[in-house]
This record gives C-alpha cells, sequence and structure tokens, in this order.
C-alpha cells in the first residue's frame, strides 16, 4: 500500500481488488503525481478522470491501487476535498459491478 496510508476501503470484481489510500503529508514532503491508468486495465472507466492535483507542501494524498499497484494518486489541500474525490469514485465502480471488499 503506501508508506503511511490509511485505506479507506477495498473493492473487488472477478479476480481484481482496488484499495483506496490517504496519506497525510507535511512541507517537507516531495512526493507527487497525478496518474491515471485503471480504466483499462480493470475494464471500467471511474478512474480515467484525474485532476490537477500535482505539487508538494502540505495536504492529503489520495491512492487507488489496482491489485496492489498504485494507479492514481492525487493531492489535496484537505482531507474533506480528498474524501469527497474517494466517495464519488467508489460510487462509480460499484455503479461498474464493484462489490465491498474487506
Amino acid at each position: 500500500m503506501t508508506d503511511a496510508g490509511h485505506r479507506l476501503w477495498r473493492l473487488r470484481k472477478q479476480y481484481q481488488s482496488i484499495d483506496a489510500a490517504l496519506t497525510v503529508e507535511g512541507s517537507a514532503a516531495g512526493r507527487h503525481s497525478d496518474s491515471i491508468g485503471l480504466g483499462g486495465a480493470a475494464g471500467g472507466s471511474a478512474m480515467d478522470a484525474g485532476g490537477s492535483g500535482v505539487g508538494s507542501g502540505p495536504g492529503v494524498v489520495l491512492q487507488f491501487l489496482l491489485s496492489g499497484e498504485v494507479v492514481y494518486t492525487r493531492r489535496w489541500p484537505t482531507r474533506e476535498l480528498a474524501m469527497e474525490d474517494a466517495t464519488a469514485r467508489r460510487s462509480a465502480l460499484e455503479r461498474e459491478g464493484w462489490m465491498p471488499h474487506w
């Protein structure tokens, strides 16, 4: 998963899983990215739309992992915004047939 990430939820579909994880970062952290790659690999499109979350500084990093590999990372200025993104993407994935799993 992530270095100090907190898993929010896990969804499963056939033999794959998607995890959502949050990591709170301080101003000294330099990690950043905004990459997407889940749509074709998972057979769905809920993860295809990204945003402009690239940058460094304090914030919350939201990551999605497809079967353990990071396929989406975005930095949000607040936990609330990161949670809104995670919730919206989870809803879209569930409409595409992904099921909750812990």
